[in-house]
């Protein structure tokens, strides 16, 4: 997928359950993406490349297609559905999200989903709540 047609066909539905988007969904508050994620603030600023002193803004807005948008819009969204997944529950799906897995080769689906392969890790959530065909649980 090419980042210049990166659309809500392409993302599928945004839901935002953790406020990781701004109310106006066109950027990120950089401290609830650091709670929700548990990574640290300088490996945050190093996978999005968004500078540290950025990280400490209240919002950062993202530049239309950008990779950083994508992969923060990838987070987001590997989150509603985490969130889905395990009953509505904000600090299992964040627990979930954070934790290496073997699925995903030791890294956890953050890192996943910041290193630019959140399509993986969506696609998963996606097939084991039934909303994809493949093997669930």
């Amino acid at each position: 997928m090419q980042t210049s047609t990166v659309g809500p066909k392409e993302l599928g539905a945004i839901k935002n359950y953790l406020k990781i988007l701004s109310d106006d969904q066109k950027g990120f508050r950089p401290d609830v993406l650091r709670q929700v994620t548990g990574l640290p603030l300088q490996s945050l600023s190093k996978s999005t490349g968004v500078s540290r002193s950025r990280m400490y803004d209240e919002v950062v807005r993202f530049k239309p297609s950008s990779e950083m948008m994508l992969k923060i819009l990838h987070v987001v969204i590997a989150t509603d559905e985490a969130y889905e997944l395990m009953n509505n529950n904000a600090a299992d799906a964040a627990l979930w999200l954070s934790s290496p897995s073997a699925v995903f080769l030791g890294y956890s689906p953050f890192e996943v989903c910041l290193q630019g392969r959140g399509e993986e890790v969506i696609n998963w959530l996606k097939t084991r709540m039934g909303k994809m065909p493949g093997a669930g649980f």
